[in-house]
């Protein structure tokens, strides 16, 4: 826990009445080093004087994010309201499950929302039943060509599936992103500039 400076030389930071520090001992802190020489202890907090920058201390490696591409994801919805809104909804999450079964598709979920879509079907298990919920069905793909099969089989819904309306369906890239560490020195330091 960093405390605000007690004079432009002088930087102070948490510690315990525990004797978390050595009376002997050198901190690093973020790159700083704290040298033991001159330290004044008020309050269950120890101020440093003449913090000193240790620039030999960098890390090997940095840290990099990658944005790659992963796939596509294609979302179908339709709602179901009135007597046994949740009986058909049901029937329909049955059929489109049937339908996608071999379709490629390697993560496909579905939600019922206004019952399950937030806390999952364990916690939703006893809820009373709804008198409107829509079903929501994702799924993805490695190709756009695949993914709006999702969309297309719930609007299909309309005429081959339980009395339902409203549907709405979407397709999307999924750009993803990994972090990882590289070595410093495969870094190159590089400007380019154009004019227009």
């Amino acid at each position: 826990m960093l405390r605000g400076a007690h004079d432009q030389h002088v930087g102070g930071f948490g510690v315990s009445d525990s004797g978390a520090i050595r009376e002997d001992e050198d901190l690093l802190v973020c790159g700083v080093e704290l040298r033991r020489r001159a330290f004044e202890v008020e309050d269950s907090y120890i101020a440093a004087v003449g913090l000193a920058l240790r620039r030999s201390f960098q890390a090997s490696t940095l840290k990099v994010s990658l944005g790659y591409h992963d796939g596509f994801i294609g979302e179908g919805q339709i709602s179901y309201a009135g007597p046994n809104a949740m009986l058909r909804a049901e029937l329909a999450r049955d059929v489109l499950a049937e339908r996608l079964r071999d379709a490629g598709i390697s993560e496909l979920r579905f939600d019922l929302v206004g019952l399950n879509s937030i806390h999952g079907p364990t916690l939703s298990a006893n809820a009373p039943a709804p008198y409107e919920v829509r079903l929501r069905v994702t799924g993805r793909v490695a190709s756009q060509k695949f993914a709006t099969r999702v969309p297309r089989e719930v609007e299909a819904l309309y005429t081959n599936g339980p009395a339902g309306g409203g549907a709405a369906g979407s397709t999307r890239e999924v750009i993803a992103i990994h972090s990882a560490l590289i070595p410093r020195g495969a870094i190159t330091h590089m400007v380019h500039y154009e004019e227009s």
